[in-house]
């Protein structure tokens, strides 16, 4: 791109740089004012990883539950795992 026309992102067209809702602008990045500001990549992640966590921590009360309710049933569905698994890796 020249420093001619920049690329405007809300109608995906190529406008003359200068002209815009926002005024002049000289090197041809715009932000809108009122726009509320993004989190950080950090912020982000950090809120996913806590999110993640809570539902593995979830996640594990729950299994752990149903081992209490029912321990023969968790008993035979992870013997019947284990000879699946042993099965496939003796191919």
């Amino acid at each position: 791109m020249t420093d001619a026309t920049r690329f405007d992102e809300t109608d995906t067209t190529l406008i003359p740089a200068g002209e815009g809702q926002y005024g002049t602008v000289d090197d041809g990045l715009r932000q809108d004012p009122a726009a509320p500001q993004r989190p950080s990549l950090r912020e982000t992640v950090k809120g996913d990883l806590s999110a993640a966590r809570e539902q593995a921590r979830q996640r594990a009360i729950a299994a752990r539950q149903a081992v209490v309710e029912d321990p023969l049933r968790s008993a035979f569905t992870a013997l019947g795992i284990g000879v699946i698994i042993g099965m496939m890796l003796r191919r």
